[in-house]
């Protein structure tokens, strides 16, 4: 039976101690390891890289990763699990200290005009955090774009590590919106968004 992280949340009102969770959150398993297709390198150092689509704005977004995914935590109907998640269920417990940074592309895309090439694109960086300030927890990375609007169009999600320069282990990715919008085609390519 798997076993649910704590609920993740959107972000709480100053009268309240915790906010209440996202309308929806895509949860994501994945282990990194040789020869992942998501691994790109830059400046010398390994980065997963993830790209998604928003068909419309959102109020709010939120982006986590925890890394070694925590135990006896395991994917649920409607979770994205990798085929390198099923591949290494006996090391789940290796992990990396992560560094998250979001990126938007920049002009007006549409799905149907999307390149093959990621080198096509110009990018503008949102948010980048490689601690949960919120949460106290230092290792695990959370990102959250909120009081503003969140608007359509081509993203960018890199993970990476400070501390390391090969990315090596298992992470859980979740990434929570409101409204509630199921951002589940999560691809190593913008092309494949189509």
């Amino acid at each position: 039976m798997a076993q649910r992280t704590e609920p993740f949340c959107a972000s709480k009102p100053k009268d309240k101690l915790i906010g209440t969770p996202y309308d929806y959150t895509q949860s994501y398993f994945e282990f990194i390891d040789n020869h992942n297709a998501f691994v790109k390198q830059v400046n010398d150092s390994d980065r997963y890289v993830i790209y998604f689509f928003l068909d419309d704005s959102l109020s709010e977004l939120g982006i986590r990763l925890l890394s070694p995914i925590p135990p006896l935590t395991t994917p649920n109907k409607g979770n994205i699990a990798t085929e390198d998640y099923s591949l290494h269920t006996n090391e789940l417990t290796k992990g990396f200290d992560a560094q998250i940074a979001l990126f938007r592309a920049t002009g007006t895309h549409s799905r149907n005009d999307l390149n093959l090439a990621d080198e096509n694109y110009s990018w503008f960086q949102i948010a980048i955090n490689d601690n949960n300030y919120e949460n106290r927890d230092y290792k695990n990375p959370l990102l959250r774009l909120e009081n503003t609007s969140v608007p359509a169009g081509l993203y960018m999600l890199t993970i990476g590590s400070r501390e390391f320069k090969k990315l090596r282990g298992s992470f859980l990715l979740q990434i929570g919106s409101n409204p509630g919008v199921r951002i589940n085609n999560l691809q190593k390519s913008p092309y494949l968004l189509k």
